[in-house]
């Protein structure tokens, strides 16, 4: 038994050993528990401790729930049927992500399961990489603009790219795959031939066939296809490129025919020059010659390298090949690639002036553009068989002649131009052997055009460099490595001085020093910098300048210097200091008018309900007792009625649009008087100081505004020093000639005329304004002491922009505010405008009037004083209605009541049509604007009269009566 047990224990350790040293991990598992393991198995795992059947290690707590939910699947799995199943999971370790395949196999005699955990990681990431090859493979078969197909051994396609279905005019792939292989291919030969070199050699280049399109017509492609295998060496498919050679094949024809007749030619020639060749050989003189040769192409060199002028170089060439050739006729052509034209640096012709070769001309189509556009010579004469070229071909320029021989400079760029020789007389003075000398001269000649055209373009660029620098409004300095100035501008030396020599750091004011630095640093890393900096200039001062640094650096991207730019900014700064201020009137002048726009609608419409309160009002107190007390009552609400449509009147003044009644006007006893008044209602610790001009002219004005605007500042200016402080008001008149700037400064200055200005100064010793409560004072209503003191100096500004004046504040806290007024002087001579004097007061009775208004209460008060006093009211809520009554009743009616501002046609437009039908009914305006206002918009309507809201009954009588009553009288 001993025995037994030990062998058994032995076979045992055994297994274990091999298990251990085994890669795989394997694992036995009974109800859900690992209770035997190897040691790959346990790193894999991490486990802390072997487990056995006593202490088993449960699965679900060692593993995520996705991979115990496969092992648990893949666990039952086995225990059901017996089979080896198996299954893929991942493991986060340190080092990552994890792939295992496990396989599982139930084994009944241990009532357990085995499993066997293999890493797949990275057979994974190789399918990953496979699986995207054959994406970007897709991807890209997709998007090239060349043909992609693959297709089996057989032939049989797998998968073509748009591009090939596009190439063959098919609409899509599943279309092309219904057409027969007969209708692809032109020739099917061609196809087996393709598939047995692929077969035979596993791929091929360039294999050219023509294939079919949808249309019927062929198309030249060309195939590269190469074969691919699968892991176990076998053939899976081909992959094949076509590409599309139509236009190649076209090309190809046309230049094997060009071939053909330059082989033609070649051989004509070198027939002919064969026959020279052998006739030379038996003249006594070819070795004469050969030597003059060798020493003309020496004295050509020798001339290449000692010559400065391309000119003169060109002269000695064509005395030198004159020793050899007729050369009595010879130019120099080369080509402008920027023009396309040719210039001609030498010429020597018997029957052109050189005048006629000064300027560049146009050869296209000529021998010599022919000579440069193919790069080779020419010799063409009028001999039938003796031209290089048809004489059909070309372009004649200039008189015809005998002979012709070009050459084509080459330089490495290409051909520049052409060298020629030519004869006039006769065909036999320039041959061949004329057309080798000047090839093998040609070479130095375009080596030296070369070299001359680049030194040119180097004086060329020295000249622009030199005239930009010094044209230059900025100042260009150039630094060392070191920054020491080596090179500056005439800009840079009259703002800076004569700087060379000094380094950039001395230039600039010990507070930049920083800045400068970090900038200069950046030059290192190859940056540019645009800095501001405080510099010494040439009176020794230091002024701001605006710096651009930009780096100088040579091939090795080694730093050799900075260029630096230099800007002075005095100037832009005052300039953007003027641009600034500009704005902020602009600003200040658009709210002011938009709150102008404001008020003037306020005003209207505040008119129109007082309309209706005043009316209501006189009707109350005409129809009560007196005994009875409710018209004292009635009478207050009258008055009050009144104030308010004071108030009104500032709003129109404050938007510019109150009704002035202007005359010449002395402002000393105006204001005098106006602070006799005053003096009574300010501070008795404020002080009043009247400091008026003599002898000052008058101003066209209305005096009852004016004395608004005095009172206000005057009233504005107590307030600011306040009534338990003691202080001045001063008010100073005089006479002042306002320039164009002066005037520019004032509030709405609405680009008031240069000339004589009357100037009120009102000036407190109160703590002056900051910016914040400076930018509000113009507003409605707006003040820092109390509310409920209406517009203020909001009037102000709109009575003084009516008197055609101007209005500046000079004010700083702690120092007090001086109110400055500008009101145009009367021109001498102006005499005094008389106002309308007005009628007897009276009522009327008896007339039809028709109504015309918006405003409903209006229309009904309207109403109701005219049925009052015996009169037949018409009543229109708008344009077209009154138009409609007045065409029904025109007979009838004896007077038109006319509202100026309605939805719909307005007034004016109303008048118009109303004048249409009826040139001398009489018409009376009625609207908040003042008079000035409406009369300016009727474009020479003819209107019986105004009357201002809000109406009362008088004036509604008084203006019909006018009306009516000179209707009559005319």
């Amino acid at each position: 038994m001993f025995c037994s047990f030990f062998r058994r224990w032995c076979i045992r350790i055994y297994h274990q050993d091999l298990t251990d040293f085994c890669d795989t991990g394997i694992l036995l598992v009974k109800n859900g528990g690992i209770v035997s393991i190897n040691r790959s198995g346990s790193e894999l795992l991490e486990l802390a401790s072997e487990p056995s059947d006593d202490h088993p290690v449960l699965l679900e707590t060692i593993l995520p729930d996705e991979a115990f939910e496969k092992i648990n699947s893949l666990l039952q799995s086995s225990s059901e049927n017996g089979d080896t199943l198996s299954t893929e999971v991942c493991l986060v370790k340190d080092k990552g992500q994890r792939y295992y395949r496990v396989s599982a196999r139930c084994l009944p005699d241990t009532r357990g399961t085995a499993f066997f955990w293999v890493d797949i990681t990275q057979e994974i990431f190789t399918r990953q990489v496979l699986q995207d090859r054959e994406d970007g493979f897709q991807h890209l078969q997709q998007r090239v603009p060349v043909g992609m197909l693959r297709f089996m051994a057989d032939g049989h396609l797998v998968t073509i790219n748009s591009a090939f279905v596009k190439m063959l005019g098919y609409s899509d792939e599943q279309e092309f795959y219904t057409v027969p292989i007969e209708k692809v291919w032109l020739d099917l030969n061609q196809r087996a031939q393709l598939l047995q070199m692929i077969a035979i050699q596993g791929n091929t280049a360039d294999y050219q066939a023509q294939l079919i399109k949808s249309n019927g017509e062929s198309v030249w492609v060309s195939i590269n296809a190469v074969s691919e295998y699968d892991e176990t060496g076998h053939l899976k498919w081909f992959d094949a490129v076509v590409l599309d050679i139509s236009a190649q094949k076209v090309i190809e024809g046309e230049v094997e025919s060009y071939r053909s007749q330059m082989r033609e030619l070649v051989d004509k020639r070198t027939r002919e020059l064969s026959c020279a060749n052998a006739k030379l050989i038996q003249e006594i003189g070819e070795r004469h010659r050969a030597e003059a040769i060798q020493t003309v192409i020496y004295q050509i060199a020798q001339a290449v390298n000692v010559q400065q002028s391309l000119t003169e170089l060109l002269s000695i060439v064509q005395r030198e090949l004159g020793k050899l050739v007729n050369t009595s006729n010879f130019f120099v052509a080369l080509y402008n690639n920027d023009t396309g034209n040719y210039s001609f640096p030498f010429v020597v012709d018997e029957m052109e002036s050189s005048e006629e070769w000064s300027i560049p001309l146009n050869l296209d189509g000529s021998l010599t553009d022919l000579v440069r556009k193919t790069g080779k010579a020419i010799l063409h004469d009028e001999e039938p068989s003796g031209g290089t070229v048809s004489v059909h071909d070309i372009r004649i320029i200039g008189p015809d002649c005998k002979v012709w021989l070009g050459v084509p400079l080459r330089i490495s760029t290409g051909v520049t131009g052409v060298m020629v020789i030519q004869d006039y007389h006769s065909v036999s003075t320039i041959t061949e052997k004329d057309l080798e000398l000047l090839s093998m001269v040609s070479e130095n000649v375009a080596t030296a055009i070369e070299s001359f055209q680049t030194r040119k373009v180097i004086q060329e660029r020295e000249t622009l460099y030199r005239t930009v620098t010094e044209a230059l409004a900025e100042g260009l300095v150039i630094t060392g490595p070191d920054f020491r100035i080596t090179h500056i501008n005439p800009a840079a030396k009259a703002i800076l001085g004569d700087i060379i020599g000094h380094r950039l750091h001395d230039l600039v004011c010990k507070e930049d020093a920083e800045v400068l630095m970090k900038a200069l640093s950046q030059l290192e890393k190859e940056l540019c910098s645009r800095i501001e900096l405080t510099m010494r200039v040439h009176d020794g001062a230091f002024k701001e300048m605006g710096v651009s640094l930009s780096p100088l650096l040579k091939k090795q991207d080694t730093l050799i210097g900075s260029v630096v730019l230099i800007r002075d900014l005095t100037e832009r700064r005052k300039a953007e200091a003027e641009r600034f201020k500009l704005e902020q009137q602009v600003l200040h002048t658009q709210k002011l008018e938009s709150l102008g726009i404001l008020a003037g609608g306020i005003a209207h419409d505040f008119n129109n309900l007082l309309s209706a309160i005043l009316g209501n009002a006189e009707l109350a107190a005409d129809k009560l007792p007196e005994y009875s007390g409710v018209p004292a009552l009635i009478e207050e609400i009258i008055k009050g009625t009144k104030r308010a449509a004071g108030l009104s009147r500032q709003m129109l003044a404050y938007a510019g649009r109150s009704s002035f009644l202007k005359t010449p006007l002395k402002l000393n006893p105006l204001i005098s008087e106006m602070g006799a008044l005053l003096r009574v209602s300010v501070s008795r610790r404020i002080t009043l100081n009247f400091q008026l001009g003599e002898n000052l002219p008058q101003i066209m004005g209305d005096p009852a505004q004016i004395s608004q605007v005095i009172m206000n500042l005057i009233t504005n200016a107590a307030e600011a020093i306040g009534e338990d402080m003691s202080g001045t008001v001063t008010v100073r008149t005089s006479l002042m000639t306002c320039n164009s700037e002066y005037l520019a400064e004032t509030f709405l200055s609405n680009n008031l005329a240069e000339g004589n200005y009357l100037k009120i100064e009102v000036e407190d010793t109160g703590t002056g304004m900051d910016s914040s409560t400076l930018s509000k004072i113009f507003d409605p209503f707006f003040t820092t002491k109390f509310t409920g003191r209406g517009l203020g100096l909001a009037a102000v500004l709109g009575i003084v922009r009516g008197h055609e004046g101007g209005l500046r504040i000079q004010t700083d806290q702690n120092s007090g505010t001086v109110f400055t007024v500008l009101l145009p002087r009367l021109p001498e001579g102006v005499g005094q405008h008389g106002n309308k004097t007005g009628t007897t007061k009276g009522t009327v009775k008896g007339l039809t009037v028709l109504i015309i208004d918006d405003e409903e209460s209006v229309r009904n008060i309207l109403g109701k004083m005219l049925e009052s006093s015996g009169n037949q009211p018409l009543i229109a809520s708008d344009g077209d209605s009154g138009l409609e009554i007045l065409k029904s009743r025109l007979g009838d009616i004896d007077c038109i009541l006319l509202d100026m501002t309605m939805p719909g046609k307005n007034g004016v437009e109303t008048l118009a049509e109303i004048r249409a039908m009826s040139s001398d009914i009489p018409v009376v305006f009625s609207s908040g604007y003042p008079e000035e206002t409406i009369r300016t918009k009727l474009k020479g309507l003819d209107v019986s009269g105004f009357v201002q809201k809000p109406l009362g009954m008088k004036s509604l009588f008084q203006a019909l009566k006018d009306a009516t009553s000179s209707n009559e009288s005319s």
